[in-house]
């Protein structure tokens, strides 16, 4: 009887090489052979050898020796183990030579070019328009605006590294490779002559001071044309202070540093200006709208359409991109590209909002006339700029003057209406001088003719809780601390002169009304998300306290060694937000920064400084330029008035020595 034929079971080997050549067992130790290490021979590693099976060379022999090679136990230790910073560096670098259409390798990352058929973008609008204007206090004169697109722009959609903050921000590598530096950024379709005027040229003159060669001008001849392509990217490295995120979405501008600079705004710095996360964001619903309308071709495209909207569109548009490109670069100092072009794009959001101001008539486009002063402000302190948002501040006071009399109006008019006058409130709370000559009028109730101290409206629709986390009877009670503190000022002044009955009356009555303020549930209740009504809880009480402390300085002139309580229980509040966010599950919730009033009033006056050091530490994480410059403020007056107090001048106060400075600043 023939012998059944049994059929040979394949066999699988996991061992390193030279064992398998050897023919003895291998330990499969990760990354190198024990057996190769003792005897001290060259471990030939474990990886997969790839084989061509329809190489007509290859004999029988070789092919089955490399049979069943895919059974290997993929160990992750047995591969290199790269860090977060350097796949970030990768991935950015892939995307830099898909930019530059060249193959390339970086790390486990391939980049392989296949032909692709791209679509040429047509515009039918190829009108160059020139304007002439003249702004006063400017070296540049002319405007010229061309709408023709970049025939380099394809019209798929395009891979582009977007970067999103997170809270907590260590050392950041280089953003642009030093093969690749920013020399000039164009705007999409706008090539506009940069306007360059004297603060301009002494805040750039100021960033060179360290030897560092900063474009001051953007050169006509070299202003983008459409042939020239912005190959360098914004998003080029890998910053340890983002997270890398992989987006893909149709470019809206043609240029991947404008869509990154939009994207940044969008998605993380619309959240970082609110106190408390709310659908109603007008940084999102408003600003970005508008800025976006520009964006998309529509503005300034043909003569007809150069109209005053399309204008302040335009200068929405820049404030938007110089606020994003300030934060990106308070990010990463070491990165002074992005600094030069928050300063080229504000200048362009100067001149366009300026341009639109002298040719259209008054009165019109009042909403956003006020986005567009707004969102200057919102540049100046992500920037730092010491005086500039006065100037935005009185604007917007002076626009809001024009309709004082409209009672009537949209949801949205209402909501900037109501940030331009709390954000004129905060900076006249550190004014300290009669905002003007009506308080000294001999009124019965010490008011003005003016509507400028008309409390603030009440209602389910007021912006002002989920805005700034406060309450809106405390945010008139900070009002009239004010006008009683000018009228007392202005009273005193005038020497010999005693303050009269009223005046008394209503100081004794705002004080009952701050004693006695609880929390109204119904404000609470009117925002959804539980974890964010504790945060606009503890937002508030310290508000409140703040608001106390405010109160007895200025009216009461209650010295600081009696207020150090109330100090303490605003740095317990606001390190319990804090405390909220960085225990929060939420992303949304831990890029909201603070709003820094409370904190600042209750610095001044801590006697506790170290809770308060504490703090601002704490929250510099934010990058926002105007929290340190307010933190540099309150040590500067810690140190004036330790060394007044030391050579026996004991009644210094803080509000003394800041008048005394002359210093500029918007506490938010």
């Amino acid at each position: 009887m023939p012998r059944r034929s049994s059929n040979k079971r394949s066999m699988t080997y996991k061992g390193c090489w030279t064992c398998k050549r050897r023919k003895v067992k291998c330990d499969e130790k990760p990354t190198r052979c024990g057996n190769c290490t003792r005897l001290r021979l060259e471990c030939e590693g474990y990886g997969v050898r790839l084989h061509w099976t329809t190489d007509s060379f290859s004999t029988k022999s070789e092919s089955s020796s490399l049979q069943n090679r895919g059974r290997m136990n993929i160990d992750p230790e047995s591969y290199p183990v790269y860090p977060m910073n350097d796949i970030d560096r990768f991935i950015a670098s892939i995307d830099r030579d898909s930019h530059a259409k060249k193959a390339s390798q970086h790390g486990p990352f391939n980049l392989l070019l296949l032909p692709l058929i791209q679509k040429e973008l047509h515009n039918d609008s190829d009108t160059i328009i020139e304007v002439e204007h003249h702004i006063e206090g400017s070296h540049c004169t002319s405007l010229s605006v061309s709408s023709t697109s970049s025939s380099s722009t394809p019209d798929h959609e395009l891979e582009a590294t977007f970067q999103a903050v997170v809270a907590d921000t260590g050392h950041a590598p280089e953003v642009f490779p030093p093969d690749s530096p920013v020399h000039n950024l164009s705007d999409g379709d706008l090539n506009l002559v940069q306007v360059v005027t004297e603060d301009y040229q002494e805040e750039e003159n100021d960033t060179a001071e360290n030897g560092e060669e900063v474009q001051e001008h953007v050169d006509i001849e070299n202003a983008a044309s459409p042939q020239k392509s912005t190959s360098t990217t914004l998003c080029s490295g890998g910053l340890s202070a983002f997270c890398l995120q992989r987006y893909v979405a149709s470019s809206l501008s043609g240029d991947p540093e404008i869509d990154m600079l939009l994207h940044h705004y969008i998605i993380n710095l619309a959240d970082l200006l609110q106190a408390v996360h709310h659908p109603q964001n007008p940084y999102r619903q408003l600003y970005a709208p508008a800025a976006l309308e520009s964006v998309s071709g529509t503005a300034l495209s043909t003569p007809a359409s150069f109209s005053p909207k399309s204008i302040i569109n335009t200068a929405i548009y820049h404030s938007i991109l110089a606020a994003s490109a300030f934060h990106m670069w308070q990010s990463n100092p070491l990165q002074r590209a992005f600094h030069h072009v928050a300063s080229q794009h504000r200048q362009k959001a100067l001149f366009f909002l300026q341009t639109a101001l002298d040719t259209m008539r008054p009165g019109a486009e009042y909403r956003l006339l006020l986005i567009a002063m707004l969102s200057l402000v919102t540049v100046d302190v992500m920037s730092g700029a010491e005086a500039d948002f006065t100037v935005h501040l009185h604007a917007t006071l002076q626009l809001r003057r024009s309709r004082r009399h409209w009672k009537v109006v949209s949801p949205a008019t209402q909501q900037l209406n109501e940030i331009s006058e709390f954000l004129t409130l905060l900076a006249r709370t550190l004014s300290f001088h009669p905002s003007s000559p009506l308080w000294c009028a001999d009124h019965g109730d010490g008011k003005g003719n003016g509507n400028d101290d008309v409390p603030l409206a009440q209602g389910s629709n007021q912006c002002l809780g989920y805005m700034y986390g406060i309450t809106i009877t405390i945010a008139n009670a900070i009002k009239e601390t004010c006008r009683l503190a000018e009228t007392i000022t202005c009273i005193e002044e005038r020497q010999n002169e005693a303050l009269p009955e009223w005046l008394r009356q209503a100081c004794e009555d705002l004080g009952d009304l701050l004693l006695s303020w609880t929390l109204d549930e119904a404000e609470v209740n009117s925002i959804a998300n539980e974890e964010m009504r504790a945060v606009f809880k503890h937002h508030a009480h310290a508000w409140h306290h703040a608001a106390l402390i405010y109160y007895c300085r200025r009216v009461q002139k209650v010295p600081s060694s009696e207020l150090s309580e109330e100090a303490s229980i605003v740095a317990e509040h606001m390190h319990a937000v804090e405390t909220l966010k960085a225990t929060s599950r939420s992303e949304q919730a831990s890029r909201m920064a603070p709003i820094t009033w409370p904190a600042f009033i209750a610095s001044c006056d801590a006697i506790d400084r170290d809770v308060w050091m504490d703090w601002w530490e704490r929250v510099k994480h934010y990058k926002i330029a105007n929290i340190p410059r307010q933190y540099d403020v309150v040590r500067e007056l810690w140190e004036i008035i330790d060394e007044k107090t030391q050579s026996g001048d004991c009644s210094i106060d803080w509000i003394t020595v800041y008048k005394e400075l002359d210093i500029t600043l918007l506490p938010i």
